[in-house]
C-alpha cells in the first residue's frame, strides 16, 4: 500500500504526479466536521451551544455582512461624472485588448 505524507500530498510524490490544493484539504474536513456534527443530532446529542433563535440570528447577521462588504467592494458610480467616468475607463480597456495593427 502507498502511503504519502502530508507534505506529498500537498506538493505531489516524487513520480511528479497531481497534488491535493488546499482548497481540496478544507472543504474534505469541513464535509467531515458537517457528517459529524449530523450524527450527534440524529443520536440526540447537540454539539453546538446554540439555540435555533441564536443561529437564525448569526445567519441573518452574516448575510447582512457578506452583503455590505460586496456593495462596498462593487465600483458603485451615482453622479453623472462618475458614470462618464465608467464609460470612459471600459472604453480604454476595451482598446487595450485589441490586438495592435503593425505599420508597414
Amino acid at each position: 500500500m502507498l502511503q504519502l505524507s502530508r507534505y506529498q500530498l500537498l506538493q505531489g510524490n516524487e513520480e511528479g504526479g497531481e497534488r491535493m490544493t488546499k482548497g481540496t484539504i478544507v472543504r474534505t474536513i469541513i464535509l467531515a466536521l458537517a457528517l459529524v456534527n449530523q450524527l450527534l443530532v440524529t443520536a440526540g446529542y447537540a454539539p453546538l451551544p446554540f439555540s435555533d433563535e441564536q443561529l437564525e440570528q448569526m445567519f441573518a447577521d452574516g448575510f447582512v455582512i457578506v452583503s455590505a462588504i460586496i456593495a462596498w467592494w462593487k465600483n458603485n458610480s451615482f453622479t453623472k461624472a462618475a458614470i462618464e467616468a465608467d464609460k470612459a475607463l471600459k472604453e480604454v480597456k476595451l482598446t487595450a485588448k485589441q490586438p495592435q495593427q503593425k505599420q508597414l
